[in-house]
C-alpha cells in the first residue's frame, strides 16, 4: 500500500472493475459514459449525505471528481453533439454536487466551464495538460 492514508466506509458502491473488457469503464459508447458519470455523481451525493467525517467526504469527493473529469477528457470528444448536450445538461443539473469538491483545480475547471462551455473548456484543459508534460511536469 503506497497511500499516505486511507479510509473505509460501511456501505458499498460501484467504482470500477479493472481489466474487465465488459466493464462500463472500458467502453466509449454514450450510455456507458453517462452511466459512469451518473454513478460517480451519485456516489458523491451519497457519501455527502451519509458520512459525517469531513476528511473522508473531502477525500472521496476529490477522487470521484477527478474520475468524472477523466471520463470527460477521454470520452466527451468521441460523442455525438446530441449526446454531448445531454452530458452538459446533466453537469449543469448537478453543479451543486460538483461544488462539494472545494479544490482550486476543480473550482477553476467548473468556473471556466460556466464561462466557455464544457467543450471549449475541455479543449483548453487538454492543451494545458500537454503543455505541462512538455515542460516536465507530472
Amino acid at each position: 500500500l503506497f497511500a499516505d492514508s486511507f479510509s473505509g466506509l460501511k456501505y458499498y458502491w460501484y467504482y470500477y472493475r479493472k481489466d474487465n473488457k465488459a466493464s462500463i469503464t472500458n467502453n466509449i459508447r454514450f450510455q456507458n459514459t453517462m452511466d459512469q458519470i451518473k454513478i460517480l455523481t451519485l456516489n458523491i451525493q451519497y457519501i455527502s449525505e451519509k458520512c459525517d467525517n469531513h476528511t473522508i467526504i473531502k477525500s472521496i469527493t476529490q477522487r470521484f471528481s477527478k474520475e468524472i473529469l477523466n471520463v470527460l477528457l477521454l470520452r466527451y470528444p468521441h460523442l455525438t453533439i446530441k449526446n454531448r448536450r445531454k452530458i452538459v445538461v446533466f453537469i449543469k443539473k448537478h453543479k451543486n454536487t460538483f461544488k462539494k469538491n472545494n479544490s482550486f483545480k476543480f473550482f477553476l475547471f467548473f468556473s471556466c466551464t460556466n464561462i466557455f462551455g464544457l467543450n471549449l473548456n475541455l479543449k483548453l484543459y487538454r492543451m494545458l495538460i500537454k503543455l505541462k508534460k512538455k515542460l516536465g511536469g507530472k
